[in-house]
């Protein structure tokens, strides 16, 4: 129960107040992804998303959100910071991304988040409740980790995609993600991508790299080996 000294704050409040409270107990629900995909939302135990471990992948989380704002809230910043050209490594204040696109649906690498987490922290760069909420369950999990006063990686990645997606492209995106997720965690996996990866032909790798550099929703940093 909550103490009295919040009785008479507002009901928005309250609910955002044990919204917080059911997070922070949060464990996550071991499923297969495509039981992922048509999970009620009305069984979710927050209001914004449902958060799963990857039954075959433990280590790997996946959000799913209520929409695309929701996401974004939590997500589109470290998009940027993590993939996007121009902006790698660098933490952009929200007023210099609004207009911008993030992506419909994401994967991050331990690494990453540990990078991402750890330059905020360094800046002194003030993020969002969602992103601190993010943090929390990350550092709970294992994905990152503290020694001292920095911010490390842990092990494992996190996947997301959103309930605003239409179904067949919720499929996809899990599909898609999900092989990132898995690139991010086994060394094996790795080395067979990358030997497919050195087989194409050279005309269709640099097609796709246009692709991803022409398309601004995309804007990928094609410099990225990994």
């Amino acid at each position: 129960p909550f103490s009295p000294a919040i009785e008479n704050i507002s009901h928005k409040k309250l609910v955002k107040l044990q919204n917080e409270k059911i997070l922070h107990k949060m464990k996550p629900i071991i499923a297969d992804p495509g039981l992922i995909r048509f999970w009620p939302q009305s069984k979710w135990r927050h209001n914004e998303f449902e958060l799963f471990s990857w039954e075959a992948f433990p280590s790997i989380l996946i959000f799913d959100f209520a929409n695309y704002q929701i996401q974004d809230e939590f997500l589109k910043r470290l998009a940027f910071f993590v993939e996007k050209s121009g902006y790698v490594g660098t933490l952009m204040k929200d007023e210099e991304i609004a207009s911008l696109h993030g992506y419909n649906a994401h994967d991050y690498k331990a690494e990453s988040l540990a990078a991402f987490f750890e330059t905020a922290q360094s800046q002194n760069f003030q993020l969002n409740q969602s992103e601190l909420l993010l943090r929390h369950i990350l550092l709970e999990n294992g994905i990152i980790k503290t020694e001292g006063n920095k911010i490390l990686q842990g092990e494992g990645a996190i996947i997301s995609l959103s309930q605003e997606s239409p179904n067949y492209l919720r499929n996809s995106f899990l599909c898609h993600e999900g092989m990132h997720g898995v690139f991010f965690i086994d060394e094996d996996y790795r080395v067979y991508i990358n030997d497919l990866y050195n087989k194409t032909d050279k005309n269709s790798i640099e097609f796709i790299k246009a692709y991803f550099t022409a398309t601004p929703s995309l804007n990928y940093d094609i410099n990225d080996d990994y």
